[in-house]
Formats: C-alpha cells, structure tokens, sequence
C-alpha cells in the first residue's frame, strides 16, 4: 500500500529530474512538487500557485527584502531624529542605529507591546503633527483602502524638512493569512508618484 506508493512516487521523482520540463510536467501530473530550499530552476516556475505560501519566508529571505533593505541601506544616513515605523521599530534600529533620537511604532491594533500609537492611520489624531523627521513606511500601503487619506496624515505628521521611506507591493502574493481581509491595492511607480505627489508636491 502505502510502502509501494512511495517507492513508485521516488521512482517518478528521480526519473523525472532528467526529463525534459514538459514530460516532467506529465510525469508528475497531480502532484505539487515543491523543489528543496535552495534549489530552484525554471521547470520549476511552470505551475499556478507559489513555490512558498508564506512570500518565502520559509524558504530563507524573501525575494521583495533584498530590494527593500537595499533601499534602505542607500537612504539610511535620513532615518535621523525621531523616526516612526509601522508594526515594529527593526528597520529604524538596523538603518538609524544611533542617529535615532527617539524610535516610535504605530500599530493598527491594539496588543503590539512595542506600540507608541494605536490606530487607523488614515484618521485624523492618531499621530501628532511636525513630529517625525523620518517615517520608515514598508510593505503597509496595499492594507490601507483609503490610501490618500494615509498620505495626507503621512505628511501632517512629518517635522518640515522630514523624510518619508515608502515601499509597496507591485507584484506579489496577496496574503491569505493574518492581513487577508484588508489586501486592497498593489502600485506602479506611476501610481505611487501620483499619490505622494498630490499631497507632498
């Protein structure tokens, strides 16, 4: 029975990885091969759902983090003074170290110990005006329905000369776990200007 089907299941397996994607792919119909952490190759892309679930994260680092550290890496000497990031404060720690005078966290809901502000973003008072030289704003635009409002408060809340690091999603997975409910929106550069543009100028 069950001893059988997987000496077969090997069998196709190993036969398999010396074909030719397309016979591979007849080879291993109805079966979601998910190839081991640290070997991937385009035979492996032929399929309709993601090679990790969880963005890659258990799978090492995620594709889009390179991207974003490096960003930040290359804008790290204007993450100065008071600095406000969303969710937690490990971006701000890792870029700013000591060019931080005061690290603060906004966080949508209450239960986040790290939290200095709790609250919708978009709504007026949840975070106070001029406060922040920089506001480190990763991978949060797309859980936000009324962006512009985000934006406008975003700016508010920024000290005059103050800087704002966005990151967004173009081309992603859309989270089916903790923020399923309230993935609205993925960006163009083009989107993104726009948006910021109306409101920063």
């Amino acid at each position: 029975g069950v001893a059988v089907q997987q000496v077969i299941g090997g069998v196709r397996s190993r036969v398999a990885k010396i074909l030719p994607w397309r016979l591979r792919e007849r080879l291993l119909r109805g079966r979601e091969r998910v190839p081991p952490v640290g070997r991937v190759n385009f035979g492996d892309l032929h399929r309709l759902t993601p090679i990790s679930p969880s963005f890659g994260f258990d799978r090492g680092l995620p594709v889009d983090r390179h991207y974003i550290e490096r960003f930040l890496a290359r804008h790290a000497s204007e993450i100065v003074g008071r600095v406000l990031e969303i969710g937690d404060d490990s971006y701000t720690k890792r870029f700013g170290g000591a060019r931080v005078k005061r690290s603060d966290v906004l966080h949508v809901r209450h239960g986040n110990r790290r939290a200095t502000f709790v609250g919708d973003i978009t709504g007026p008072g949840v975070l106070p005006d001029n406060a922040f030289n920089c506001i480190v704003l990763t991978q949060t635009l797309q859980l936000i329905y009324d962006v512009s409002a985000a934006v406008r408060q975003i700016h508010r809340a920024l000290a005059p000369g103050g800087v704002v690091l966005v990151t967004a999603p173009g081309i992603s997975q859309i989270d089916r776990g903790e923020w399923a409910s309230t993935w609205f929106w993925s960006f163009t550069p083009t989107s993104l200007a726009r948006l910021f543009g109306e409101v920063f100028g």
